[in-house]
């Protein structure tokens, strides 16, 4: 692969519209360095289900990590859930999984911009991005909200829904339970320019924007889900939120702390030890740091890193596969609260609290997709927020700490966006 320098950020904004406005755009932010993102636009390949998908069928699919092309996608939290029989419940209409090849793509690091790729094979693409530097800025389509959002689910709803979940939690059917809310709202025009604002908004590691089959996934997570380089295997679960207010100092410690949060990141530190020991080199295992608080723009974070190394023949896209969903958003034991919460949630999830992931240089980053709102191509948004109940949460904070961790991103939308379609393009 070769990198050539094309522009400064000022002087590619037509290029940068082109190719988001393109049906398979992806632009994905990078934490391989600070201010590094990367769009792309144009894929060779596409392999996508609405079913759920097997690990045989999985495997199918997935490319050697050695490719030069950028590989990326998402499992949408329902993926792997052919284990739980047929979901009649509704939802946005996307693939449950997809995954694509893009030969070539822009690096964009803070004010410069790179194209990437095979400047032999992939001539004419080079060319016609090179075309594109300088040239006027298209029109864009405005974007609106035209239905402010609504929370479909009543604190009456949460607490029944709560209670049941301690009902299972006492009779020893789970120790944790991952609970979600969600909002809707409608819109017209194109939701790239929501997505500009939340950019700027919440900067993030393990964002990204990516059409597909006619939505848009706006997605603003802070936490990584697996990231696997060569034998070394990374994942950073998160349990544990309290909202950013005036004295930060203060918040940071009493989340520190705090002993319901730290036990309710210790069961899926645990968890997680679990499922990445199936793969790793034996005693491999390691967590450092245990319970680190982490900001966000929004909220502070309760977070611990679990390291292994894989062992000799193990395949990182399977390891993705079987360790998927992230236990930090469904609870433990996995498989019985992954039932219990379609049991209690009336819709859903689709993409939020799935996982999108690329692979780069031989690197897979995945996410869990939290901060994550749906787009879809009837003009509905969906919006949702969740967190882990135990057997020491209090239904009051758990339904407001929803509200924390999303309520920023629909407010900006709102203001920005219910009144007066605007171009939010410049981050």
């Amino acid at each position: 692969m070769t990198s050539l320098y094309l522009a400064r950020r000022d002087q590619a904004q037509a290029l940068i519209d082109d190719l988001l406005a393109q049906a398979d755009a992806v632009w994905l932010d990078l934490d391989l360095a600070p201010g590094r993102s990367l769009l792309a636009a144009g894929a060779t390949r596409e392999y996508h289900t609405s079913a759920p998908l097997t690990a045989a069928a999985w495997q199918s699919w997935q490319p050697a990590t050695a490719t030069t092309d950028l590989v990326c996608g998402y499992l949408a939290y329902e993926a792997s859930d052919a284990d739980l029989g047929d979901d009649e419940r509704p939802g946005p209409t996307l693939p449950r999984a997809l995954l694509r090849h893009y030969p070539w793509y822009l690096l964009i690091e803070t004010e410069a911009i790179f194209w990437v790729g095979d400047a032999s094979a992939d001539a004419s693409a080079l060319r016609q991005c090179q075309a594109r530097i300088g040239a006027p800025t298209t029109a864009v389509t405005d974007f609106s909200l035209t239905q402010a959002f609504r929370d479909t689910c009543t604190a009456a709803d949460y607490t029944r829904r709560f209670q049941r979940i301690q009902d299972y939690l006492h009779a020893g059917d789970a120790y944790q339970v991952n609970l979600c809310r969600l909002w809707r709202g409608t819109y017209r025009g194109d939701p790239v320019h929501a997505y500009h604002l939340l950019r700027r908004l919440s900067p993030s590691a393990h964002g990204g924007f990516l059409r597909v089959a006619g939505h848009s996934l706006l997605c603003r997570s802070p936490e990584r889900f697996l990231r696997i380089a060569g034998d070394q295997v990374l994942s950073s679960p998160i349990k544990g939120t309290l909202p950013r207010l005036g004295d930060d100092a203060e918040q940071r410690a009493r989340l520190a702390a705090c002993a319901k949060n730290r036990s309710e990141n210790l069961m899926i530190v645990d968890l997680m030890r679990h499922e990445l020991g199936r793969y790793a080199r034996t005693g491999s295992v390691r967590v450092a740091p245990l319970f680190e608080v982490r900001s966000t723009a929004q909220v502070h974070h309760l977070v611990s890193d679990v390291h292994a190394e894989l062992a000799a023949g193990v395949d990182p896209w399977q390891v993705l596969f079987g360790c998927f969903p992230g236990g930090s958003i469904t609870g433990a034991p996995k498989l019985r609260a992954r039932q219990i919460i379609r049991e209690l949630e009336p819709w859903q999830r689709s993409v939020y609290c799935g996982s999108m992931f690329y692979c780069l240089a031989g690197q897979i980053e995945a996410n869990i997709a939290i901060r994550t709102l749906i787009a879809d191509n009837a003009g509905d948004l969906w919006a949702y927020a969740g967190g882990g109940i135990t057997a020491a949460s209090q239904p009051d904070d758990e339904y407001h700490e929803c509200e924390h961790k999303i309520g920023a991103f629909l407010h900006a939308l709102a203001d920005a966006f219910a009144s007066a379609p605007q171009d939010a393009r410049k981050d």
